[in-house]
């Protein structure tokens, strides 16, 4: 977990079998109407 500001971020990564799965979210802290997004990433590994 980082702060950057007023944005913090959430970055988390984990090898399962044979898959990568990679979770980003992001969250403005102190915003009226605040940014907050989820990214999650999945890869075959071979």
């Amino acid at each position: 977990m980082t702060f950057q500001d007023s944005l913090a971020k959430l970055s988390h990564n984990k090898e399962l079998d044979n898959f990568q799965i990679n979770l980003d979210s992001h969250y403005e802290l102190f915003d009226k109407d605040p940014d907050y997004g989820l990214f999650i990433k999945l890869l075959s590994v071979n």
